[in-house]
């Protein structure tokens, strides 16, 4: 093999030309050991067929070397080394053609660190980003409570829990703001019914507490009201049933009439004539019910909706978040009856400097609040109070902030907040003056524990139990402790929580004093009866106006009085006004209530007495006293000129 620049011999391992320093490729290095090892042809009488059969054999090897040789046929020793040319396929690279650099490993390594780190800097954020995606998707709630907790400081945060939970407060008052613009409709209507029944543990109740004469009262076994009634805006009636052990013992008619001032009584089954009295006397006249009836239904009509609401509960939230300058955050396990959370606690001191600076921002955005203005200027022809006068006033306010002292609030009281997961404020805790407040809900899965305790001068009292939900119900059991003594037992069965966050009570809940209770109760009179005592309280109410309620008093597990109520709220039932009346006028009373006490039939009454079991005792000493009253003969010498009776149609 010879060099390829001055064409000095080589030797097969040669890197470099010994005698012009030019490098040699590994590829003539690899030509000139398979031309080398190649065994000698036999037959070969010349130079120039002895070349062909190596470029022959090297092409034979897949090499992607060529091999040229230029030979004069006249010519028959060795060839020059300048006169052999074996030039290779691919062109050498200027790194191949150049002597090898020396590698700076440092400055490589360094670029390959930088580079995994990027690559896992860029895998977290990527992550990252697919987590809190999933967050969103699945819990959004969850994941803006993760992002606030994490990235915002203690004092906005604080904020932003304080706004968050704004909108479940917002939701709540909504509800009651839709409730009452529904009782003041144009015309509404109620039926309910009203019963107390009376039990066995009655008898046994009466007798523990010293009471053995029990037969004047003890042939009652229930009774009850049936009532319905109408309202509009200018009128309204209710028809009373009184009944006794389901005897009907009559019906009580009232009724209003707004435009005239009269109001109307009456017992139809016993006088066909009503009793009106003129309320004018009285120095009430239509005009004063009509602009307040006017007035309280335009404020109802006027109470911003739930996002109005929301929007002011959270701009009043930040005006107090505004003058909180110093929040602590951390992390916390809170427990109640076994039941445990995580929660995030933020705890701040509020001082005199605070209430100011609170107050100061409070009033400053009521000055400029729309909603507010909005209100104040819809009854300002009814009440004649504008809304610049209700800015004076804020002025006013805001001059006696800036002369008030904080040093002048002497106690100091300190807040902690405890916050879920979701950013609800599910506990707080109030300090102040050696007196301390707990009350938080934890929650683990579906069973809920609650807390809430007040300790002061080294004594404890406390309301503790938990709960398990199913299907949206809850049921469990609590103690009303003191010290350390559970006094009060309290169960629940199947409380429809979406119901009761409406203000809609559909369960069952009992209370009952426990055996350790006796020990508070042995200086109180008969203490011992109060132990046998239950209460319990079943509701089946569908809404806000469909109620249906059972409260029933047990001694010694029997029942001892039981009161049901249903009651159905709808509209448009007709309000009623009597067609006959007696006009009873304050300055002339004696002989119209006369005449009209004379037209009762009070025989009727005393017959259904009998009907419903009144003693015939009871009942003759009864119809004696009615016949002979001075009520009745003092009707004989009534004049007709007191009586005015006016047809009135029904409305």
């Amino acid at each position: 093999m010879f060099c390829k620049n001055c064409g000095s011999p080589l030797n097969n391992n040669e890197v470099f030309c010994g005698k012009c320093g030019t490098r040699v490729s590994s590829a003539e290095n690899s030509v000139a050991e398979e031309v080398n090892t190649q065994p000698v042809q036999e037959n070969v009488s010349t130079p120039e067929e002895a070349f062909v059969v190596e470029a022959e054999t090297v092409k034979a090897s897949e090499e992607t070397v060529v091999v040229e040789q230029t030979v004069s046929p006249a010519v028959s020793e060795e060839p020059k080394a300048a006169e052999l040319q074996m030039p290779v396929n691919q062109p050498l690279s200027p790194e191949e053609a150049a002597p090898e650099k020396p590698v700076k490993k440092g400055k490589k390594g360094a670029k390959s660190v930088w580079k995994k780190i990027g690559i896992s800097v860029a895998g977290v954020i990527v992550a990252l980003g697919v987590a809190i995606g999933i967050m969103f998707a699945v819990n959004p709630a969850y994941a803006m409570n993760f992002l606030a907790k994490t990235f915002l400081s203690p004092e906005q945060y604080m904020g932003y829990v304080i706004k968050s939970n704004a909108e479940d407060l917002a939701e709540t008052l909504s509800s009651g703001i839709a409730l009452s613009k529904q009782y003041t409709a144009d015309d509404m209507s109620a039926d309910g019914v009203f019963e107390v029944t009376l039990g066995d543990g009655l008898d046994e109740l009466l007798n523990d507490a010293g009471v053995y004469d029990t037969a004047s009262f003890d042939w009652i076994n229930s009774a009850a009201i049936t009532y319905s009634a109408a309202a509009n805006k200018s009128a309204g009636s209710a028809d009373m049933t009184l009944k006794l052990n389901n005897v009907d013992l009559g019906t009580v008619n009232y009724a209003i009439d707004v435009d005239n001032q009269t109001v109307y009584y009456s017992l139809p089954e016993y006088n066909p004539t009503a009793l009106a009295i003129d309320m004018d006397p009285y120095g009430y006249t239509s005009a004063d019910y009509s602009e307040i009836a006017a007035a309280a239904e335009k404020l109802i009509d006027i109470l911003p909706d739930e996002k109005a609401t929301k929007k002011m509960l959270e701009n009043y939230a930040v005006c107090i978040v505004k003058a909180i300058d110093d929040v602590e955050k951390s992390s916390e396990k809170i427990t109640a009856d076994g039941v445990s959370q995580k929660v995030t606690k933020l705890s701040l001191d509020i001082d005199g400097e605070l209430i100011l600076k609170a107050s100061e921002n409070v009033l400053n955005e009521a000055k400029e609040d729309e909603n507010i203005k909005k209100m104040i200027e819809e009854t300002e022809d009814v009440t004649g109070f504008t809304f610049e006068d209700f800015q004076d006033n804020i002025d006013e306010l805001l001059d006696d902030l800036e002369d008030a002292d904080p040093d002048d609030f002497d106690a100091k009281v300190s807040l902690d907040l405890y916050v879920n997961n979701k950013g609800k404020i599910v506990g707080c805790g109030l300090s102040a003056s050696g007196t301390k407040f707990t009350l938080y809900t934890t929650q683990d899965g579906k069973k809920f524990g609650t807390l809430a305790e007040i300790k002061a001068s080294g004594t404890k009292l406390a309301l503790e139990g938990s709960c398990t939900e199913d299907n949206n119900k809850r049921s469990g059991e609590y103690f009303v402790k003191y010290d350390s003594s559970s006094i009060v037992n309290i169960k629940i069965e199947n409380i429809d929580m979406p119901k009761l966050n409406e203000g809609i009570f559909n369960g069952q809940f009992s209370i009952s004093l426990t055996d350790k209770a006796n020990s508070l109760l042995r200086y109180v009179d008969n203490g011992n009866i109060l132990t046998k005592l239950s209460l319990t309280v079943q509701s089946n109410s569908e809404s806000a106006t469909k109620l249906d309620s059972r409260i029933t008093v047990n001694y010694e597990n029997k029942p001892c009085v039981e009161l049901y109520a249903t009651e159905n709220i709808s509209s448009g039932k007709q309000v009623s006004l009597p067609s006959n009346y007696i006009t009873f006028d304050i300055y002339d009373s004696d002989e119209a209530f006369a005449t009209w006490a004379a037209g009762f039939d009070l025989s009727t009454l005393t017959e259904k007495l009998r009907s419903a079991g009144l003693p015939e005792m009871l009942a003759g000493g009864m119809e004696g006293a009615l016949t002979g009253s001075e009520t009745a003969t003092a009707t004989d010498n009534a004049t007709t000129n007191a009586i005015s009776v006016t047809p009135y149609s029904y409305r």
